[in-house]
């Protein structure tokens, strides 16, 4: 009897641990209606978010522009749900639509919550949207031109026409050839571009964040979300750590598992994270030096960790990589 007792107290404690880990109750959906539109098409994009009838959940505030290129024409849609007794769905609706032709990369949102008194951040998931221009029928039937009765028509007659003719068909030409060469794509289609390594991605963005100097002009919420979004990123492609959906006090647990506390400093990793949190969700400050600080760590953080595997991939890619300090 007793020992049957200890297997029931041991069970309970077991459950009651696993019904205590927020992170599994709160999940975040990204849904659109299609990912592929003609230009000027409307399209829904939708948010949902499933958690308990007690989180508090700040949604992101969103402009008439979701990224360059893709607007948004309504952001005031916000529906709420019963599920269960203690569940509850939150839905943000936003209708988009875009101008330019093209594949168009939506990033991750910031979710800002608070259980208690524990803040985090938790990222929707990215997506696409795809823009396709209006498609021309060639199946119609050709006629030829009926002749003037007027007058005989000799080829001089046609001369500035296929002088007109040729001035427009070039400055298409050199349209189109622009065009291409800002997109990143060749004469014939799209250019062929080889897979860049995690680091060389993250210091670029972060020498981005720095020439934007966002803080400078008082933009912290946004200076701290693209930050740690760029680091999170960095996470996620080297390491393979879904850090773009994990609160920041699961991130720091599996940082640890994979040995990476050996090679940073933790303390000033969860210091980054930390102030991104209070800054994001409860509208905190940060002194000039401190903003300085956090962008520099965060280069510290993969100029420290970006060798780390280096041998298996470099056997996938030959062309090895060098950080110029």
């Amino acid at each position: 009897m007793i020992v049957l007792q200890r297997v029931f107290f041991i069970v309970s404690f077991f459950f009651i641990f696993i019904e205590a880990g927020y992170p599994q109750a709160i999940t975040i959906e990204t849904k659109m209606d299609t990912n592929k539109i003609s230009l000027g098409e409307p399209v829904e994009l939708k948010y949902i978010v499933n958690k308990n009838t007690n989180d508090v959940i700040l949604l992101p505030e969103f402009s008439d522009t979701l990224i360059v290129g893709v607007e948004v024409l309504d952001s005031a849609m916000v529906d709420s749900f019963k599920l269960k007794k203690d569940k509850e769905q939150l839905e943000q609706r936003l209708v988009i639509t875009s101008f330019e032709e093209g594949k168009h990369y939506i990033p991750p949102q910031a979710f800002a919550l608070k259980l208690g008194t524990i803040t985090d951040t938790i990222y929707s998931k990215p997506s696409y949207l795809e823009v396709v221009g209006v498609a021309i029928d060639t199946t119609g039937t050709i006629r030829d031109i009926a002749d003037v009765e007027r007058a005989p028509v000799i080829f001089r007659d046609f001369i500035p026409l296929f002088v007109l003719l040729g001035m427009v068909l070039i400055a298409l030409a050199i349209v189109y050839f622009v065009r291409q060469r800002r997109k990143g794509k060749g004469l014939l289609g799209p250019a062929v571009k080889a897979e860049e390594p995690a680091h060389i991605i993250a210091l670029r963005e972060l020498d981005k964040l720095k020439a934007q100097k966002l803080w400078q002009q008082e933009q912290l919420k946004e200076y701290y979300s693209r930050l740690t979004a760029i680091v999170r990123t960095y996470i996620e492609n080297k390491f393979g750590i879904l850090a773009m959906e994990m609160p920041s006090s699961e991130i720091l647990i599996e940082v640890k598992n994979i040995g990476l506390d050996k090679l940073i400093n933790l303390k000033e990793f969860e210091g980054l994270l930390n102030l991104a949190d209070s800054i994001k969700f409860a509208k905190g400050h940060a002194q000039p030096d401190e903003n300085i600080v956090q962008l520099e760590n965060a280069y510290k953080l993969v100029k420290a960790t970006y060798k780390l595997g280096e041998e298996n991939e470099e056997e996938n890619n030959p062309e090895k990589t060098e950080i110029t300090e």
